[in-house]
């Protein structure tokens, strides 16, 4: 493991010598095959940034990733956005910057003079250090990278035009134009068919509104007075929560690691529709719960208004 990091670090510190983020944006994506089953795609920020790194995603699921974050998140919270992602991450930070825990990262995966440190995103999930695989796809994604941006800076291959959704593809560092995977919608959308319809349509209408809200905890939560045993430390409890109009909060429920995000937003809020009434309106800022509710209030004739409301974390304190 020893010597795939050094290769890796010596790796990231050429690339870094190059400097891309001085020339490339994050949305210039560069496109990594490893064979054919393994796709990655390369953003490189800085340029925009206030920090400069090295963005790895895999796969179209990953290219999804990518563009949740680089689309304006408004009115989502952008805490929240980049909480929820896949991907491998390298960043180059001055050390006064860091806090605890990065600093320790940074002492065992970063540089000699601490400039760099990776971590590995996944979604519902804190970050971690990199496995030994990730390690070695970093390396393996890496080696091409450094090659790719060489042969671009020295205009030796053709360049793309990213604004019109092309890549820099690199296979076996040969390097050709790719075009990015067309992707009809980046968060998934549920229809009620006419029966179910039907039914709701048979329950009680409230003169209220409410305020529906994703929210990662990003701190850990325990489930016993053993907290050694019990710390689920790597994993970033995920809830979502129900509020009235007056901003209380009448329900709040973890969301299970192997449950659908918008299809448990769908069924919470259909159980809520089915016991407690519907509501006149449903406000809220994530676009899972707008995807995932969309179809049902319209059909419904419930306003849902997607917009910025007020911060809610006071209102969660009970729960550290």
């Amino acid at each position: 493991m020893e010597t795939n990091l050094k290769k890796l670090c010596d790796l990231t510190n050429q690339i870094a010598s190059l400097e891309p983020w001085n020339w490339l944006y994050d949305s210039d994506l560069i496109e990594v095959n490893l064979d054919e089953n393994r796709v990655f795609y390369v953003s490189i920020i800085g340029n925009e940034d206030d920090v400069n790194g090295i963005i790895v995603y895999e796969g179209n699921a990953g290219y999804v990733d990518y563009l949740r974050v680089i689309s304006d998140p408004y009115p989502t919270p952008e805490e929240f956005v980049l909480s929820d992602v896949d991907c491998l991450t390298c960043m180059f930070v001055e050390d006064d910057l860091l806090d605890d825990v990065h600093a320790e990262i940074i002492k065992e995966y970063g540089d000699e003079d601490g400039r760099f440190y990776f971590s590995s995103m996944k979604k519902r999930f804190f970050p971690a250090c990199l496995s030994d695989y990730e390690i070695g796809v970093l390396t393996e994604v890496y080696s091409q990278l450094l090659y790719g941006l060489k042969q671009l800076l020295a205009h030796q291959c053709e360049k793309p035009n990213w604004d019109r959704q092309e890549t820099l593809s690199i296979t076996d560092y040969e390097i050709g134009i790719g075009k990015l995977p067309k992707i009809s919608q980046i968060y998934d959308t549920i229809i009620i068919d006419d029966e179910y319809e039907e039914y709701l349509e048979m329950q009680e209408r409230r003169q209220d509104e409410l305020y529906l809200d994703l929210m990662y905890l990003n701190l850990p939560i325990f489930d016993n007075e053993d907290e050694e045993e019990s710390l689920l430390c790597d994993v970033n409890p995920l809830l979502f929560n129900i509020f009235d109009e007056n901003m209380d909060l009448i329900h709040s429920e973890f969301i299970p690691l192997d449950q659908d995000i918008s299809s448990f937003v769908f069924n919470c809020t259909m159980d809520y529709f089915e016991s407690e009434g519907i509501p006149e309106a449903i406000h809220c800022r994530n676009e899972y719960i707008k995807g995932a509710l969309q179809d049902s209030c319209e059909k419904l004739d419930v306003e849902l208004i997607y917009e910025d409301f007020s911060d809610v974390q006071s209102q969660l304190e009970f729960i550290n």
